[in-house]
């Protein structure tokens, strides 16, 4: 047995179909989420819109 849910296991099954990993870690830094979790830490979640999420992307923020 495992101590994972359906959800996870479903999870981690699509992340690695897609080529990515699904982590409990903080991501990091210096990666778009890291840089664009900051932003939120610093301006609130309001901050983020469809064309900051794409600055992130590209980065540009």
């Amino acid at each position: 047995m495992t101590d994972r849910t359906p959800q996870e296991i479903t999870a981690e099954f699509a992340a690695m179909m897609l080529g990515g990993t699904v982590s409990h870690d903080p991501p990091n830094p210096d990666s778009p989420l890291g840089r664009m979790m900051a932003y939120v830490e610093e301006h609130g979640e309001d901050a983020i819109t469809p064309e900051t999420v794409r600055k992130f992307r590209d980065g540009e923020l």
